[in-house]
C-alpha cells in the first residue's frame, strides 16, 4: 500500500504544472547559473595570470632590495562558480610593502560595478531561495487539498495509516522535486568537464557533498509544508503561513541576527584601526627624524675644529658607516611599525571573529543560514577566506623581506639604503649609492596559496549540516504528530 500511494502522489506531480514548471525554471536557471560561473571564473584567471606575469616583470626592473615592494594575487577557486560566498567581496590582492600591514583590497565588483548591484546567480542561490519556495508550492495543500476535494476522506476508507499515509506523501513529493533537478545538475556538470574547468579530486568531493547538502536543505522544506498542510484546513491559510515563514527565514532571521550581533559584541570600524595605525606610525617617523637630525649635529659638532678639507676627508671615511647606521636605524622603525599594525589587525581580526561566531549562533535558527554556511564552508568561500588569505600572505610576507635583508647584506658594500644627514647650508638631506644594476629574483620565494584541506572543510561543515539534518527531523515529526490528530472531514 505505501508503494501504491507513493506512486500515486508522484504520478499527480508529474501530470500537473508543478512539475513542468520546476523543471523549466530549473534547467534555465541552473544552466544559467553554471554557464555564467564558467565564463566568469576563466575571466578570473586570465586576470590573475596576467597581473601575476606583470608584476614579476616589475620586480625584475627593480634595482634595490632595501626597498622591495610587490603585490600578491589571491588565485581563483573553480569552487565559487557553484557558492560565490564572499570570494567577490574580499579582495584580489595585497600590496607588500616591509612596514605595511597586509590587507587586500581590489574586489571584483570594485571594477564590475554593475554586478555589485545585480549579483551573480549560482547554485547555492539558485537552492537557497528557488528550489526551497518550489518545495513549498510542493506541499502547501498535501493534506488540507485533499481535504478539500474530497479524496482524503476517500482513501481513508481503505485500510490505510495515517503514519504510511504521511510518509507516502513526503516521498512522492521529494522524488516530483529530485527528478527535475537531477538532469539539470548533471547536465551542469558536464558543462564543467567540457569546458576543462580545473577541478581536483578535492573540488569533485567538496562539490557532491555541497549537493547533497543542497538537497537536504530542499528536504527541510518539503517537510516543513506538510507540517503545515497537516495543521490547517484550508490550503490557502497553509500557503500564507509558509509564505510567511519563508520570507522570515530566508531574510528576516539572517539579518536580525547579525544586528544583535553587532550590538551585543561591538567592534571598531576599519577607519579607527587605520588611525591608530597611522599615528603610531607618524610618530615613530618624527622619533627617526628627530634622531637623525641629533647624529648629524652630533657628528658636525665633533668636526667643528677641522677645516672644510678634514671635515670632506672626514665624511668620505664615514660615509659607508653612517649610511648603514641609518639603514640600521630606519629598518627598526619599519620592523616596529610593521610588528604594531600586524598586532592592531590581529586583535580586530579577534574581535570580528567573536561577533562573527555569535552572529553565526543566533542565525541558525534559520534553516536557512545552517544551509549558507554550510555551503560557504565546503566550498571555501566562507567569511574565514579573507583572514586565511591574509594569514598566508603575511607569512609570504615575512619570507620575502627575510630573503630581502639576506640579499642585501650579501650585495657588495652592503647595498645600504637612504641615509639621512643635516648640513649647515643645506639643511636636512638625503642620500643614496647608485646603483645601475637590477637586483637577481631568480631564487626569490614565490607565493604559493594554501586550501583548507578536505578533512577540515568537512567538519566546519559538519555543525550546520546535522542542524539541518535535525530540522528535516523535527519537521517530519511534526508532519506525523499533527496528520495523527487531523479531521479527515
Amino acid at each position: 500500500m505505501f508503494g501504491t500511494l507513493v506512486r500515486k502522489e508522484l504520478k499527480n506531480i508529474i501530470a500537473g504544472p508543478k512539475f513542468a514548471a520546476t523543471f523549466l525554471a530549473c534547467s534555465v536557471l541552473i544552466l544559467l547559473g553554471v554557464c555564467v560561473g564558467i565564463v566568469d571564473f576563466k575571466a578570473d584567471m586570465k586576470q590573475y595570470e596576467t597581473a601575476v606575469q606583470l608584476e614579476q616583470e616589475q620586480l625584475q626592473e627593480q634595482h634595490s632590495w632595501s626597498y622591495l615592494a610587490t603585490r600578491v594575487f589571491r588565485k581563483p577557486d573553480p569552487m565559487q562558480i557553484f557558492v560565490g560566498g564572499v570570494s567577490r567581496d574580499i579582495g584580489r590582492f595585497s600590496v607588500l610593502e616591509e612596514s605595511e600591514a597586509i590587507r587586500l583590497t581590489g574586489s571584483a565588483y570594485s571594477n564590475d560595478t554593475v554586478f555589485a548591484v545585480f549579483r551573480f546567480i549560482d547554485l547555492h542561490f539558485i537552492f537557497m531561495v528557488v528550489m526551497s519556495l518550489f518545495a513549498i508550492l510542493f506541499t502547501y495543500d498535501s493534506i488540507n487539498g485533499e481535504r478539500e476535494s474530497g479524496t482524503l476522506k476517500l482513501v481513508f476508507t481503505n485500510p490505510v495509516k495515517r503514519f504510511s499515509y504521511i510518509l507516502a506523501k513526503f516521498a512522492g513529493s521529494w522524488l516530483g522535486l529530485a527528478i527535475p533537478l537531477v538532469i539539470p545538475v548533471l547536465t551542469g556538470l558536464l558543462l564543467v568537464l567540457l569546458f576543462r574547468v580545473p577541478l581536483t579530486a578535492d573540488h569533485w568531493g567538496r562539490l557532491l557533498l555541497f549537493l547533497l547538502v543542497s538537497f537536504l536543505y530542499c528536504t527541510f522544506f518539503l517537510a516543513f509544508g506538510l507540517m503545515v498542510s497537516a495543521m490547517t484546513r484550508r490550503s490557502s491559510v497553509s500557503f500564507l503561513v509558509l509564505l510567511v515563514s519563508w520570507v522570515a527565514m530566508i531574510l528576516i532571521v539572517p539579518k536580525a541576527a547579525v544586528m544583535a550581533a553587532g550590538k551585543l559584541a561591538p567592534v571598531p570600524s576599519v577607519a579607527q584601526i587605520e588611525s591608530r595605525i597611522d599615528r603610531f606610525s607618524s610618530s615613530e617617523w618624527e622619533k627617526y627624524i628627530k634622531g637623525m637630525e641629533e647624529t648629524s649635529i652630533r657628528r658636525e659638532r665633533e668636526m667643528s675644529g677641522m677645516t672644510e678639507e678634514e671635515r670632506k676627508a672626514q665624511r668620505e671615511i664615514n660615509e659607508w658607516n653612517w649610511l648603514e647606521e641609518s639603514e640600521k636605524a630606519r629598518k627598526a622603525v619599519e620592523t616596529e611599525i610593521w610588528n604594531n599594525s600586524k598586532r592592531m589587525y590581529e586583535e580586530l581580526g579577534n574581535l570580528r571573529g567573536r561577533q562573527e561566531r555569535l552572529a553565526f549562533v543566533l542565525s541558525r535558527v534559520s534553516p536557512a543560514s545552517a544551509y549558507k554556511l554550510a555551503s560557504m564552508n565546503l566550498a571555501g568561500t566562507d567569511t574565514g577566506l579573507k583572514e586565511r588569505c591574509e594569514g598566508q600572505m603575511a607569512r609570504y610576507h615575512d619570507s620575502l623581506y627575510e630573503f630581502a635583508t639576506k640579499m642585501e647584506k650579501e650585495s657588495p658594500g652592503g647595498n645600504p639604503g637612504i641615509m639621512v644627514t643635516i648640513d649647515s647650508e643645506k639643511g636636512l638631506t638625503t642620500s643614496a649609492p647608485r646603483d645601475t644594476k637590477t637586483i637577481d629574483t631568480s631564487g626569490m620565494p614565490r607565493f604559493a596559496e594554501g586550501y583548507p584541506s578536505m578533512s577540515q572543510v568537512i567538519r566546519n561543515a559538519l555543525t550546520d549540516a546535522v542542524l539541518l539534518v535535525i530540522y528535516v527531523a523535527l519537521a517530519l515529526l511534526g508532519a506525523v504528530a499533527a496528520f495523527s490528530a487531523y479531521d479527515l472531514r
